[in-house]
């Protein structure tokens, strides 16, 4: 199986998703795609992977996507502030495509006076732990910083989510594979909403 993440922030799900698929079935070889640059849904209609989780439905009737829980972004920040006060700090913005885009811009209009735009979650988090600032991280990411007080949830600021889709071939056929993963994302996925 050929398994692919449109954004950063959906690494850690197929590691996650590995193991369980090595606890249930075994021996199923597989191959994981962290090339965020790569268009996911071509790369499904070209059958250079199997399966991908993209935060866009696809356009094309020949794939099919099943809805998956969308992520919940939560405002984090290296002190306790208030949202009035996010404002005024570096914000650490990702690239994670148009909807996160927007819903950011509507809760900083003014962001870009001051922020830092980084291309991975994973770079981003480190960032931010060591130079400070704000950003929006899945909660999952960043649930150990916040027990270890090494990060604060701002308070009173808006959650953002972005959409989350399994896309797929309905004529691969491995079709009965990808729905075993799909069931193994879903469980997945219900156990990363934590916060």
């Amino acid at each position: 199986m050929r398994l692919g993440v449109q954004i950063s922030i959906w690494d850690e799900l197929l590691v996650d998703l590995t193991v369980w698929l090595e606890e249930y079935h075994q021996k199923i070889p597989f191959m994981l795609n962290f090339d965020h640059w790569t268009d996911m849904q071509e790369a499904v209609e070209q059958r250079s992977l199997d399966l991908a989780i993209t935060h866009e439905a696809p356009l094309n009737s020949a794939l099919q996507a099943h809805p998956l829980p969308a992520e919940q972004m939560i405002l984090v920040a290296d002190q306790a502030i208030s949202f009035n006060e996010a404002s005024l700090k570096l914000f650490i913005n990702l690239e994670l495509g148009h909807e996160y885009e927007q819903q950011t811009q509507a809760v900083f209009p003014d962001r870009k006076l001051h922020h830092l735009i980084l291309g991975h979650a994973q770079m981003g988090l480190k960032y931010l732990l060591k130079r400070g600032g704000v950003g929006y991280f899945p909660s999952s990411m960043v649930k150990d910083h916040l027990a270890e007080n090494r990060l604060f949830r701002v308070t009173d600021a808006p959650e953002i989510e972005i959409p989350c889709h399994a896309i797929y071939l309905a004529e691969n056929p491995a079709v009965d594979n990808i729905n075993d993963l799909i069931k193994g994302l879903e469980l997945i996925r219900a156990e990363a909403q934590i916060l």
